[in-house]
């Protein structure tokens, strides 16, 4: 409760802004300019990026809406082996968006997977990017980690512009 209250603070005070009219570039403008953290320089449907233990692979195989925007998004994820084939035995998906400039993710903690098909796609809703900057989007599955930058789980970064 002290860190919520902390955080609304720091929100309060200018630390953090709702809305920002400035476009999302990684070339020294916009909402990430001052971000200390790397993010995708552009958004494409069908990007592929490996878990930080290498077990897996998630393919972000669509985005509603494309690119990520401010406010609610849907994707559609794929869970592959380290040899881009569907993952089999997969006992648990967490998603967890994370602004790592700010230190803080979205409420609810986590956002909601659907059930897994055949081929290891699922949906994943109420991704809610709720303010501009870069927001670090972990996917754990099987018991992998969410923590921001020691994580098991596969990231994904981009620029939200507001």
């Amino acid at each position: 409760m002290k860190l919520l209250a902390a955080v609304a603070v720091a929100c309060l005070l200018g630390g953090c802004s709702s809305k920002s009219a400035e476009p999302a570039t990684p070339d020294g403008t916009g909402p990430c300019a001052d971000s200390k953290y790397p993010y995708e320089a552009s958004f494409a449907a069908g990007l592929v990026k490996t878990s930080g233990d290498k077990k897996n692979k998630v393919k972000l195989v669509d985005a509603l809406p494309a690119p990520p925007a401010y406010g609610p998004n849907k994707w559609t994820i794929q869970i592959l082996d380290p040899n881009d084939k569907p993952l089999s035995g997969v006992t648990g998906i967490q998603v967890h968006p994370f602004m790592p400039n700010h230190g803080h993710g979205q409420n609810p903690t986590f956002a909601e997977v659907g059930t897994m098909d055949a081929q290891g796609t699922c949906v994943v809703d109420k991704l809610n990017f709720g303010m501009a900057g870069v927001w670090r989007i972990t996917i754990a599955v099987n018991g992998q980690t969410v923590e921001d930058l020691t994580s098991t789980g596969t990231q994904f970064a981009f620029c939200i512009d507001g």
